[in-house]
């Protein structure tokens, strides 16, 4: 149970209640007042905090209960942590490293194992649905949301000795913006070569200066108001790593290539101690942790090369695991029927088969291949057969949500085609594409006058459900007359680099990950406006662009609901990509495990996990 005294949109851990999440109303209220502040040191006692997916069940043993949506009820235990034991998680994919410029950087691509090394600034109770202290001691927002004060907790020290300070945060959010508001010629200087193209991009950009105030307050002015700034400081930019280790790379390198990548320093309850493709991650306890006592002894993590499905269940259901990542609809399924204890979150257009639109490459020395072979270094165009809108509806037209849903969830999973369901907080109500093969075959046949040959190539992941779903698209699309090419040979990381690397796709399984949180608005500025480095579809519109502009300074629900609907339309007309299904990600942990806590964008927090003996 975490003990907070709320105060404004800010919060201030120095109480001994717990209070009552406001309601809609008093948080737009409490937005307009100037001078928001989260403030003091979160108190965390011997309650845990585990996500209550099954409800009506309040056994102590499984300590205390909070969902990963905000919607759980707490319940308590009389138990003291204990101090040892070493937790394993399997993850859902394994990941490229641990530097905050290599890894993606959510719960499913490398948060949740860069947070235990780095922490965050500040933490996402999707409880409470406010931002709480980690490293800051306070963030304070000017009246308009253009300027914030970060003020760091004193004394805190990164594993290597160094300072985090104020010149640290500066140096790693100017790593960010290594191509986003620093010219990529200094990319040496922040060991971010060739230039940051990851999906904090979007949010680098919105910095215009950064001025450090003393050794543990820095000033960040924005471009533009932006009411969730908090939300940067939660995630990929609010991991802050040391400058000092991270100057022994070679700058002139991509980062991906440095030791820092397998071997991080961070200020985090958790220190690396092996990283071994293959074989997984181990992390030990920081002594030092400016927290206090961390009680696990450390924290192995692994990956089942299932993404998330029955294969991670089973290691968890035998005991082989102690926590999963579970992310199959069907499993998620029957983790609940199992009665599995968990932190549970819905993503919006969580699946989505995205289609390239003639997205362009940065080709440099003909690489990356194939696209690059032969051409001149610089931005080059892409040209699938999805460049065409009538190929893409077509496509659209061809998918069949519910037959999906049936072949690969086996019917359990969050079907439809609206890029927001009724479950998403800010829910614009807007249908999405309908099956029609009829339609489907009409525009193949108009795409066919047109030049296209008909044939179109679809990559999914060599993973179980991969496998399946990608059979199930294979078999709707040659349904309306289709050449379908399938490629499900490749694990879900090398997937994931054909899309963000190479680019060298037409129709792709993928997924938005528009959380039930402010994580939404920035899935939808990294996938869908038009200047963004993680735009990786192409996508452009000038309607969206606005809408997406304006989210950053939303004053109240209503109109965000309004942006949202804007959006969704804007993506039935152009057709970037096709929901398939929203999905429910559940953390699913032994009961024996107590004192978890969740972030934005499906991280999980280990700093005061422990194992009850």
């Amino acid at each position: 149970m975490h003990l907070v005294l709320s105060t404004n949109r800010g919060v201030t851990m120095n109480g001994h209640h717990n209070t009552r999440s406001p309601s809609p109303g008093a948080q737009r209220r409490s937005r307009a007042k100037r001078g928001r502040v989260l403030r003091g040191v979160a108190l965390v006692v011997g309650l845990a905090l585990i996500a209550a997916a099954c409800g009506g069940d309040d056994d102590a043993a499984t300590g205390a209960t909070g969902s990963g949506t905000g919607t759980g009820a707490g319940t308590t235990t009389t138990l003291a942590p204990q101090v040892g034991g070493t937790l394993t998680f399997a993850s859902y994919s394994e990941i490229f490293g641990l530097d905050p410029l290599v890894a993606l950087g959510s719960g499913s691509s490398g948060g949740t194992e860069m947070t235990s090394v780095f922490d965050t600034i500040v933490r996402y109770d999707p409880d409470s649905r406010k931002y709480v202290p980690q490293t800051a001691e306070s963030v304070t927002a000017s009246a308009d949301s253009t300027e914030w004060t970060i003020k760091l907790r004193p004394n805190i020290k990164f594993t290597d000795g160094t300072d985090y300070d104020a010149e640290a945060l500066v140096f790693n959010l100017n790593r960010h913006r290594v191509g986003n508001g620093i010219d990529v010629k200094e990319c040496a200087t922040y060991i971010a070569c060739p230039r940051n193209s990851r999906a904090t991009g979007a949010q680098a950009l919105l910095i215009k200066t950064l001025t450090v105030v003393d050794k543990v307050t820095l000033k960040v002015t924005l471009t533009e108001p932006w009411t969730s700034f908090e939300y940067m400081l939660a995630t990929e930019m609010g991991l802050i790593a040391s400058p000092t280790a991270l100057k022994k790379c070679d700058g002139t390198k991509n980062p991906n290539l440095c030791d820092f990548n397998t071997k991080p320093v961070g200020a985090g309850p958790f220190m690396i101690d092996s990283f071994k493709s293959g074989e997984g991650i181990n992390v030990v306890r920081n002594p030092n942790y400016y927290g206090g006592q961390v009680y696990l002894d450390g924290i192995k993590f692994v990956t089942y090369g299932d993404v998330g499905g029955i294969k991670t269940y089973d290691a968890f259901k035998t005991g082989t695991v102690t926590g999963a990542y579970l992310r199959v609809s069907d499993v998620v399924a029957q983790a609940k029927t199992d009665g599995a204890k968990g932190l549970s979150g819905i993503d919006q257009s969580g699946e989505i088969l995205l289609m390239n639109m003639g997205a362009s490459i940065t080709c440099a020395a003909g690489k990356p291949e194939p696209l690059c072979v032969g051409k001149p270094d610089g931005p080059t165009p892409t040209n699938p057969a999805t460049k065409s809108l009538k190929v893409r509806q077509a496509v659209a037209a061809a998918f069949d949500p519910k037959s999906f849903n049936d072949r690969v969830y086996a019917g359990k999973g969050l079907a439809g085609t609206e890029v927001f369901q009724k479950s998403f907080p800010w829910s614009p109500n807007v249908a999405g594409p309908t099956y029609d093969v009829t339609k489907a075959k009409q525009l193949v046949a108009e795409a066919k006058a047109e030049g296209w040959d008909g044939t179109i190539r679809v990559i999914f992941p060599n993973s179980p459900s991969g496998q399946s779903g990608g059979t199930a698209v294979e078999t709707m699309l040659k349904a309306a007359g289709m050449n379908v090419v399938l490629d499900t040979t490749k694990d879900s990381t090398a997937q994931q680099a054909v899309v963000t690397t190479s680019k060298d796709y037409e129709v792709a399984t993928w997924g938005m990950s528009a959380g039930p949180d402010d994580s939404a608005i920035f899935a939808m500025i990294q996938n869908l406006q038009s200047t963004a480095p993680s735009n990786r579809s192409g996508f452009k519109s000038t309607r969206a662009d606005d809408a997406l502009k304006k989210l950053l300074s939303a004053p109240d629900d209503a109109a965000k609901t309004a942006l949202y609907k804007i959006i969704s339309e804007e993506v039935n007309a152009l057709v970037p990509f096709v929901p398939r299904v929203a999905i429910e990600t559940y953390r699913v942990f032994d009961p024996k495990v107590r004192g978890i806590t969740s972030n934005a964008k499906q991280m999980t927090n280990f700093s005061k996990a422990w194992i009850a003996k």
